[in-house]
């Protein structure tokens, strides 16, 4: 079989033909026509050998164009087709059953009637094709694709192209080449392929558990009417919204499609649970339940989506939602599609499921498109509608980036959030653009820009990036990243959802030349990685709180954009050059502090920066591992002077949760043991720890509640280790204790190595607020950490 590149995508593949089906002519070739080979291999954790193989031209059939063949010994196949099929093959699909049987006749019709699990793919995915792989992972990709909606004549590369980072998401191998995922990972020598075969090995029972559901759906009464019936069942590793991370959910999806008068109805019923510790689902408590129905016309495009969660388990769906979708979307010559849509948005609170507060109230029974009329004649909508959305939507082809698809959202909001009033449409409040792009090497990118306020649809007109937040990111085709990211930031622990978390540690989190002093302030941080090294160009600038009159809600907004100087640059409170050498495993950071010049348009006080510049140059070397851990040395060099010279210091593998430590000192206060180190059993690293502090809270944050205690890396790589207790809110007590003496900070550096017996020592650092920690004496509190055996 020719190996060629997968995705190699050509931009002058043949234009997709209509959806009217396969040929349903017999495929036996005569002597005198033209034929052309479409051959493959199939597999999952090993080679499927004597296996039926079907070739259909609609991605919506699996064995109903005739033809037929099986797998060798070692899975290859090939077809002999006419070219008259030759300007079909973009939505062409390879079908092949999992366990060996007799290849299906036409007669036997399609696979969607039959309860023999299969494997897919698309044609699409092969640069020539006529070239294939069939795997559970190219079969995820033809499943995601049908659920795109590829069937309303989208250009099928470009949904191809924009599913796959989905695919390789879910798989949680975002950086795994294309080549090995989507190609014969069998043959390739590689660490990672031991992780795809195990989850090949596991898809054969997901594959197993869609030919049952098809099965009991088939004979279901209720679904009789639906002439495609396409289950799916995978794991998915999925971003939550309303929880603000990631979570591995197993999960069972059911697509259906008819034909009625003309219209295109869908329906997608899905369900999901929550994965347990050794990665299996437990059916007995659902995290979501799932609808939604789409009617299309010609040049309309209408759905309805309802949903429910139980984030927290407790086998109640306390969130609940509904959106009501109506628009139209053309298709043109090329392909490329664009729809324009208004939604209509009616969901709880997230906080009841242990989300994020947001002021929301869903109502029972409420008629969304009563509400959409209202919308179109202009008049007040229910309190009940907690948003509404105008999306616009398309896809296109560009000579530089690929293929692009685009999604600006500009968004109407209630009056100050407040949900006894109705939604405000005089203005928009909120305007957030998205393009997601495929480049013909392989590559893909992810451009987010948000404008919290909407100021590039505002009367005034800025002569600056209206956007507050910026996500620009950029995996090429060998998988490495390329990042650039600003956001405003505020004092407190770092989010989930913080892209940038490595940057607002300094200002935000802590402060070494201002020790306990915090402020908000504008991060932008540009990033790449190969596979030699990784390198962070970072600057921190005070936030423009300046504001700007807007006629259209006449009212004042604030920018909260980049403080800029008179070069019209953002002006540096701190800055950061650091970057990996993996051939030598060293990090070298160049840290610069710059004195702060107060201004009215932003809150930065003198006293939160240095009097001078202060120049701090890291390198932190990683060494042999211990006890499975990499130890690592580091040297500090303060304005050119030795602050720190080869001293012990932490990695990041300290960093994980399954190993535990027993800590125990001379001099260090049961409170603080108790606060910072789990009374010192059972101890471990972790970048939030949430625990019972109820006997601690009459010392600690005063009349507040302690929330919970952060440990942070100085540098991502390694170094110095900052802890810190947050109250409720998030603050930082400046002083701590009953006896108001204690900070709410503390570093903790090592300064015995870790040994063969699992033992390293460090000492607990405390200064006083405002203190330069290169420069001003700390308290110190001697500690042992052993490994618990």
């Amino acid at each position: 079989m020719n190996n060629k590149t997968i995705l190699a995508l050509s931009v002058a593949s043949a234009l997709l033909t209509g959806c009217g089906g396969g040929d349903s002519q017999s495929p036996k070739t005569q002597p005198s026509v033209s034929t052309f080979k479409v051959s493959g291999s199939a597999f999952d954790s090993d080679y499927i050998s004597n296996a039926a193989v079907c070739l259909d031209f609609n991605i919506l059939q699996s064995c109903e164009s005739g033809f037929t063949t099986k797998t060798d010994t070692n899975g290859n196949f090939e077809f002999d087709v006419p070219e008259s099929y030759l300007n079909q093959l973009s939505r062409a699909v390879v079908t092949v059953e999992i366990e060996p049987s007799s290849a299906p006749t036409k007669s036997e019709k399609s696979s969607e009637s039959t309860t023999t699990p299969s494997y897919q793919t698309l044609l699409a995915l092969s640069s020539d094709r006529q070239s294939v792989y069939i795997s559970p992972f190219t079969t995820q990709v033809t499943d995601k694709v049908i659920l795109k909606g590829a069937r309303q004549g989208q250009d099928i590369e470009a949904v191809v192209a924009q599913v796959i980072p989905e695919v390789k998401e879910m798989n949680k191998m975002s950086a795994v080449s294309d080549k090995i995922l989507f190609g014969n990972y069998l043959g390739t020598q590689n660490n990672i392929v031991t992780a795809i075969v195990s989850k090949a090995e596991k898809s054969k029972q997901w594959r197993k558990r869609t030919a049952e559901i098809r099965k009991k759906l088939k004979s279901d009464p209720a679904y009789s009417e639906w002439q495609t019936i396409k289950p799916i069942v995978w794991n998915v590793y999925q971003y939550a919204y309303h929880t603000s991370e990631y979570i591995e959910r197993y999960e069972e999806y059911v697509y259906l499609s008819k034909l009625v008068n003309g219209k295109t109805i869908e329906r997608y019923e899905g369900q999901q649970w929550l994965l347990d510790g050794s990665g299996q689902q437990d059916l007995s408590s659902k995290l979501q339940t799932y609808q939604e129905d789409k009617i299309w016309t010609d040049d309309t495009l209408k759905i309805h989506t309802t949903w429910e969660f139980d984030y927290n388990q407790d086998g109640s769906f306390d969130l609940k939602g509904e959106k009501l979708t109506n628009g139209n979307y053309q298709v043109n010559e090329q392909g490329e599609l664009s729809i324009s849509q208004l939604e209509l948005y009616n969901e709880g609170d997230p906080s009841a499921e242990g989300g994020a507060i947001q002021k929301r109230e869903y109502c029972n029974n409420l008629d969304l498109s009563a509400e959409l009329a209202k919308y179109k004649k202009g008049e007040d909508l229910d309190t009940c509608v907690d948003m509404v959305q105008i999306r616009e939507f398309g896809n296109h082809k560009d000579k530089v980036k690929g293929f692009v698809s685009t999604d600006a959202m500009s968004e109407y909001k209630k009056p100050n959030d407040d949900i006894t009033q109705p939604i405000n449409t005089d203005y928009i409040a909120y305007f957030e653009n998205r393009e997601f792009y495929w480049t013909l090497d392989g590559g893909q990118g992810t451009n987010i820009y948000k404008d919290w306020d909407a100021k590039s649809k505002s009367s005034f007109k800025l002569d600056r990036s209206p956007f507050n937040s910026l996500s620009e990111n950029y995996v090429d085709a060998e998988g490495y990243l390329h990042r650039l990211v600003s956001d405003p930031f505020w004092p407190g622990p770092s989010q989930k959802t913080d892209e940038n978390a490595s940057t607002i540690k300094l200002l935000g989190q802590w402060n070494p030349v201002s020790w306990g002093k915090y402020a908000p302030g504008f991060a932008s941080e540009k990033f790449d990685n190969s596979s030699s090294s990784e390198t962070y160009d970072i600057v921190i600038s005070p936030t423009d709180h300046s504001q700007q009159w807007d006629n259209n809600r006449q009212d004042n907004v604030t920018l909260n954009l980049p403080f800029l100087g008179e070069n019209n640059q953002p002006v540096p409170v701190v800055t950061v050059k650091q970057a990996w050498d993996e051939s030598r495993k060293v990090m070298t950071a160049d840290t610069k502090f710059f004195p702060i010049t107060p201004d009215t348009n932003h809150t930065l006080t003198a006293d939160l920066g240095p009097k001078t510049t202060v120049s701090v140059d890291t390198s932190v070397q990683y060494s042999e591992k211990v006890q499975g851990l990499d130890t690592a040395e580091q040297t500090v060099l303060v304005d050119e002077q030795t602050h720190l010279n080869n001293m012990p210091a932490f990695s990041q593998s300290y960093f994980n949760e399954t190993v535990k430590w027993t800590v125990t000192s001379s001099n260090l206060s049961s409170e603080l043991m108790n606060l910072l180190f789990n009374n010192g059993n059972n101890f471990a690293f972790s970048t939030s720890t949430v625990a019972d502090y109820t006997a601690l809270n009459a010392s600690f944050c005063g009349g507040k509640n302690l929330n919970s205690v952060a440990m942070d890396l100085t540098h991502n790589i390694g170094g110095d280790i900052v802890a810190t207790a947050y109250c409720e809110d998030g603050s930082v007590d400046s002083q701590f204790g009953a006896s108001k003496s204690m900070p709410g900070q503390y570093l903790l550096r090592m300064t015995d190595q870790l040994n063969t017996d699992g033992i390293f020592k460090a000492d607990l650092l405390m200064w006083k607020q405002g203190e330069n920690i290169y420069t001003d004496t700390p308290d110190a509190y001697q500690l042992e950490f052993t490994l618990t055996k």
